[in-house]
């Protein structure tokens, strides 16, 4: 069975939840199903750092046409989008890159709001899949950020990401970032798998060429080691052909 999943971004005020302020969420699912992306204002006594607006553009008047809302309205939107796309999917899994950093903010924001969100399964991580691939050498060292991950799989040149993030933008690399990287991890065992066949397909030659080879040869005149070694060859031959 399939499984699916529903890729989450946030872009936040910075790395604290506890202190930095949530600005936007963004999902996408892995079928047929509209995008969510909704834009909020800082919730009261959360900050956003000037690091924050560099990576991520904030600014009253861009969120004002953004059409930003309430945290509160932003995740009672969410609820209801994940809680339709659960029911369309039951076993879909959230999916986020760096799944610790957008989860807690999400934690926090369910602690301001007091919603819940109908989020049952484990998160799974593209940062985390794109570390063990590399440690794994299926996929050369470097840096396990959403930036490469999205060279890699080919969404964009190297250094090609906008310098502006968008959650809605990067919850779809995360997607196909991590599907990318799903087919990745396959590869060593295709390999193998190849491997194994074309080595069948060799042996099976090898073994015809051999037994052809003796049905021709006049062992009477040759030396007793010469018979005696390729009557043994055959007989190996013959019965590993019998497997």
């Amino acid at each position: 069975m399939k499984t699916e999943y529903i890729a989450l971004d946030t872009e936040t005020g910075g790395v604290r939840p506890g202190r930095d302020a949530l600005l936007s969420i963004a999902c996408t699912a892995s079928w047929e199903a509209p995008p969510f992306l909704v834009h909020v204002w800082p919730a009261d006594g959360y900050r956003v750092d000037d690091v924050a607006i560099k990576l991520n553009g904030y600014s009253v008047e861009r969120w004002k046409e953004r059409g930003a809302v309430s945290l509160f309205q932003g995740m009672e939107w969410l609820q209801g989008w994940l809680k339709a796309r659960f029911v369309e999917k039951e076993g879909a899994r959230m999916l986020a890159h760096n799944a610790g950093h957008d989860s807690s903010f999400l934690d926090e924001a369910r602690a301001i709001t007091g919603l819940k969100l109908p989020i049952k399964n484990s998160w799974r991580c593209s940062m985390d899949k794109l570390g063990c691939l590399m440690d794994a050498g299926v996929i050369p060292q470097g840096r396990a950020t959403l930036s490469r991950l999205g060279e890699l799989a080919g969404l964009w040149p190297e250094g090609g990401r906008p310098v502006t993030h968008e959650a809605g933008a990067d919850a779809e690399a995360c997607l196909i970032g991590y599907q990318w990287l799903l087919e990745k991890e396959k590869e060593p065992t295709r390999y193998l798998r190849d491997l194994y066949e074309l080595g069948v397909r060799d042996r099976v030659e090898l073994q015809k060429v051999l037994l052809d080879a003796a049905e021709l040869m006049d062992l009477s005149r040759a030396p007793t080691e010469t018979v005696l070694a390729v009557r043994q060859l055959v007989a190996k031959i013959q019965g590993e052909g019998g497997h």
